[in-house]
């Protein structure tokens, strides 16, 4: 079935929900009911106190050392401290790895004893140092253990330490604007979801980028990442006393696309400023929560995949027309080595420039190409392919585990299945940790805005000044994300003239 089908299916069941009774924004359906409500009240009332405590972390996480100033300023000194003691075990533990026990214990009671001395002082700015020093740590050892050189992220880790996770997301969009502006690239810093098809499958795409994700990956992992936003809110709400009007399921014509949770705006606005900054903190935090688990399956999976399957080469998807490979390469065809190597998905043709031939060995037989450059970078070599890892079952495996059918249909089933959720998996975290980004940036209607407004409250600043500095971040986002869009516009003005 082609894309067509595709979209004739959506326009008539788009259509038929239009003659429903259901509240409609053009093709942006909400479906309310108050039958949910009862499931988000248990879950809240199991512990109040530990849903508000996880939203004072997200605070933190979300805003860095100004998010403890904040939880100083408004009286969560507690739950800033036990923040504090996490951020501590996790430099200890680096320190452990790096140096071994003598260096752990005297560096423990070091880091103990400052924190209780921290926390005795009462000082909203030992309080905003403490915090911004022990993210910093956490986050030099983090990047050091991947083998990320410092001196290429200090930059990040710096402002993520100091100002959070927004100003990781405007440095990213500010650093690459400047190679717009300065014409040392054309890769577009934000770039929109659109549908898209490729290889016969219907799904959705980033301009500017060689990303496709079919669509049953991302409508299971867009409603994991709004259901589990929209359910901590509504949860933390009700932890809060504050009162549930409906929840509901939110679609794009009848793509449902996640759920809602409406709380009482009215009451929110009458609330004190920590009460609204937990409510607004805890869609982004669940979210990363969310890439956690997901992040964790996902190295299960691959372990699992490590022991039973093997590569037996890559299977091509689809070829670009323009390109060498098109026209001498099926879809379906299985390529095992390159230039007498096996085949790596991560750098295909090591060792080769462009201009030069490339010995494909496949299932076919053997085919010669010439390579030219590849539009995402000019000094590698490039064919014009899609392709995919073909996977095989290890004999041993299935000689250790005699009671596994081992029938062609099953081990297919199987591989299909664990590859099939190894790959939801990568998506699941690529929508949820960008959604998170993108949720805490600090503008309007984004929860990141609300939570700027009463970030500043924590700190002597006037009303109109609080004003000022809300609408000076504002007109600097908007013109970030006008300049990193702006290779797209070009690209289609080029492509109308």
């Amino acid at each position: 079935m082609d894309f067509r089908f595709y979209l004739a299916i959506f326009i008539l069941g788009t259509w038929i929900l239009t003659k429903l009774k259901v509240q409609r924004h053009f093709i942006v359906f909400l479906f309310k009911t108050t039958k949910g409500n009862f499931i988000i009240e248990w879950i809240a009332n199991i512990s109040p106190g530990f849903w508000k405590f996880m939203a004072d972390v997200g605070v933190v996480v979300s805003f860095g050392g100004l998010g403890g100033a904040y939880l100083s300023k408004h009286g969560q000194r507690k739950s800033l401290f036990v923040v504090e003691l996490f951020l501590s075990a996790g430099v200890l533990c680096f320190i452990f790895l790096e140096h071994g026990f003598y260096y752990l214990g005297l560096s423990g009671l070091l880091l103990v004893g400052a924190l209780i001395s921290f926390f005795k002082a009462k000082s909203q700015l030992i309080d905003f140092l403490s915090a911004t020093a022990l993210i910093f740590l956490v986050g030099v050892n983090v990047f050091t253990f991947m083998g990320v050189e410092f001196s290429a992220v200090k930059y990040l880790i710096l402002a993520g330490s100091v100002f959070g996770l927004p100003a990781i997301v405007l440095l990213g969009l500010g650093l690459n604007a400047s190679a717009i502006i300065m014409q040392t690239s054309t890769i577009p810093g934000v770039s929109p979801l659109l549908p898209a098809s490729r290889g016969g499958n219907v799904g959705v795409a980033f301009p500017g980028y060689d990303i496709f994700i079919p669509w049953w990956y991302v409508l299971i992992a867009l409603v994991i990442t709004l259901v589990s936003h929209e359910l901590a809110h509504g949860i933390l709400a009700r932890a809060q006393k504050l009162r549930i009007k409906s929840t509901g399921v939110i679609s794009v014509g009848i793509l449902p696309i996640g759920a809602f949770v409406e709380p009482d705006e009215e009451e929110v606005k009458s609330r004190p400023s920590i009460d609204k900054m937990r409510l607004y903190s805890v869609g982004s935090f669940a979210n990363l929560w969310v890439c956690v688990f997901a992040g964790l399956t996902y190295v299960l999976l691959v372990a699992l995949i490590a022991v039973s399957m093997q590569v037996e080469g890559l299977e091509i998807v689809e070829t670009i027309e323009g390109y060498p490979a098109h026209g001498v390469l099926t879809s379906g065809t299985i390529l095992y080595e390159v230039n007498g190597k096996p085949v790596n998905m991560d750098y295909f043709f090591p060792g080769v420039t462009p201009g030069d031939k490339v010995n494909l060995t496949t299932d076919r037989g053997l085919i010669v190409l010439d390579t030219v450059e590849s539009p995402e970078n000019n000094s590698k070599a490039y064919i014009g392919i899609y392709s995919q890892q073909k996977v095989g079952i290890r004999q041993d495996f299935i000689q250790i585990f005699p009671w596994i059918p081992a029938n062609r249909k099953s081990i297919i089933l199987y591989i299909k299945s664990v590859l099939f959720l190894l790959t939801l998996m990568k998506w699941i975290v690529f929508f949820n940790f960008n959604i998170a980004l993108v949720n805490l940036i600090p503008m309007t209607p984004f929860d990141g805005g609300h939570m700027f407004r009463e970030l500043l409250s924590a700190f002597n600043i006037s009303e109109e000044a609080s004003k000022n500095i809300v609408v000076g971040v504002l007109a600097f986002t908007v013109l970030l994300f006008l300049i990193n869009i702006s290779p797209l516009g070009v690209k289609i003005a080029g492509s109308v003239i």
